[in-house]
């Protein structure tokens, strides 16, 4: 098309519908990624009684679910040296409890299908 011919209404209703249909996809696709989002926030604090130093670390998910940790100065002593052992525990904490929970709902219906699927073909 060139730039002196005029534009035609159905190209336009077309280029309209497609549009749409892919904000549709682009929210479906949002929507998916926002279950597996985790949201990280580790503060340092001192208490302005005691002075001593604690670590808080806050993890949650866009739709609410999520817990807070707090280590005091004795914790974070301890683990200056390695602090891969607070990951790990943290890392093992996120995903039993806010990914596990996700991938059950996500495989449940597919698989559970699948093996109604297979039965059914088992039995004929």
């Amino acid at each position: 098309m060139s730039m002196e011919e005029p534009i035609r209404a159905r190209d336009l209703a077309e280029a309209s519908g497609v549009i749409a249909t892919l904000q549709d996809q682009l929210r479906e696709a949002n929507t998916d990624l926002a279950k597996w989002k985790i949201e990280l926030l580790a503060s340092v604090y001192r208490d302005q009684m005691t002075n001593e130093i604690s670590l808080k670390v806050t993890v949650t998910k866009p739709n609410g679910q999520g817990f807070i940790r707090s280590y005091d100065q004795e914790q974070l002593l301890y683990v200056a040296n390695d602090p891969y052992v607070l990951i790990t525990a943290l890392t093992d904490e996120i995903i039993e409890n806010l990914l596990l929970k996700t991938i059950r709902e996500e495989i449940t219906t597919p698989i559970s299908n699948a093996v109604k699927n297979g039965v059914r073909m088992i039995q004929r």
